[in-house]
């Protein structure tokens, strides 16, 4: 059986690569599945009708079954070149118990000998909490060994790999004669990797953005996403070298009151000060001032400062900020929003405290 997730098969109907006969998709991002469905009827149904296109529940309510289902795809089309997309949607757990010995016999035919016509997707749409749907990774599993075949292709909504989303985003924004920049796509990567389905929701943003430079970069991923401005995180961190208790605390209640979440500023920190210990490590290898900036894609106007910033630090202070600063990410992501509030307001004096 062939593997897939969402990214890797968005590019490949951009590519124009048909599906195989049945596509089974499960995830905990249920959501992007039907993302999918409307991709693959434009590739696979390019004129789609009442006919051509039929959606079944397997939801405890009354309605046809897996037999009635797998008849009709298999029914033949009168016309050869007449195509039908059939989606179905497992919508109770409890459907993925294995059915009967004789279901099971059709199952294992139709998969045998798919009509090559039919589009089948077997579609795990549950409405469950997280902790709920890992509860039921081994039914889910024991399910997907089921329909294990090589007429399947198995569709992991919640697997994304970087190489995968860096090409969907190539993908996605070349459409709009948008170009997205290395730095943009790391940048997304390096707030989102965790969340890969959360990234599909910030592309629009990201494309009303860049609707007249048709470009973007990561200053751009940085403002839409946390709605911070690496100048306004330049001016936080100018304000803590410089000691300046009541320029940090006026930045950081400006980004509070524009509902900047606590989380999003530490983590955008973290990712700032990670750079300039890059910057740092740069300087001691003899790099260029502009090869610097290229190297951490940084702003040609906050060039100059970045660099000062970075000939202020010494390297065990730099080391000593991350370690402070990783501490404090998860201790947010542990503790929640208020704790990371209060947190940030005392973060000015943590860092006066290390050894300079």
């Amino acid at each position: 059986m062939a593997e897939s997730d969402f990214f890797r098969l968005m590019t490949a109907c951009d590519q124009g690569r048909q599906p195989a006969p049945v596509v089974f998709m499960h995830g905990y991002y249920e959501f992007l599945g039907e993302t999918v469905i409307c991709r693959l009827g434009e590739l696979f149904l390019p004129e789609k009708n009442d006919q051509s296109y039929h959606r079944y529940y397997l939801d405890g309510e009354e309605g046809p079954g897996w037999s009635e289902i797998l008849q009709e795809a298999a029914r033949p089309s009168f016309f050869i070149q007449t195509k039908r997309m059939l989606v179905l949607v497992i919508r109770d757990k409890k459907f993925l118990s294995m059915p009967g010995k004789e279901v099971q016999k059709e199952i294992k035919a139709y998969l045998e000998n798919p009509n090559v016509n039919a589009l089948l997707v077997v579609y795990l749409s549950l409405d469950l909490s997280r902790d709920d749907y890992k509860a039921l990774k081994g039914k889910i599993e024991a399910f997907r060994r089921f329909l294990a075949h090589e007429n399947v292709l198995d569709v992991d909504l919640n697997r994304a790999g970087s190489s995968e989303i860096r090409s969907y985003l190539k993908s996605y924004f070349n459409k709009q004669d948008i170009k997205i920049s290395v730095a943009a796509q790391e940048r997304l990567l390096d707030i989102l990797g965790n969340e890969p389905a959360a990234i599909i929701q910030q592309l629009p943003k990201l494309s009303l953005v860049a609707a007249e430079t048709k470009s973007i970069d990561s200053a751009d991923v940085e403002s839409v996403i946390t709605g911070i401005s690496s100048h306004s995180i330049w001016e936080l961190t100018e304000a803590v070298e410089k000691g300046d208790i009541c320029a940090y605390l006026k930045i950081l209640r400006f980004l509070f009151r524009n509902s900047i979440a606590p989380t999003f500023i530490i983590g955008t920190l973290v990712a700032y000060y990670n750079r300039i210990y890059l910057g740092k490590f740069l300087l001691q290898q003899r790099f260029g001032v502009q090869d610097i900036g290229r190297v951490l894609n940084q702003p040609s106007f906050l060039l100059n400062s970045f660099i000062n910033l970075v000939r202020g630090f010494s390297m065990a202070r730099l080391q000593s900020t991350c370690a402070l600063l990783r501490r404090l990410d998860g201790g947010a992501k542990s503790n929640g929003e208020e704790w990371a509030r209060s947190a940030l307001q005392n973060l000015i004096f943590e860092l006066r405290a290390l050894p300079h």
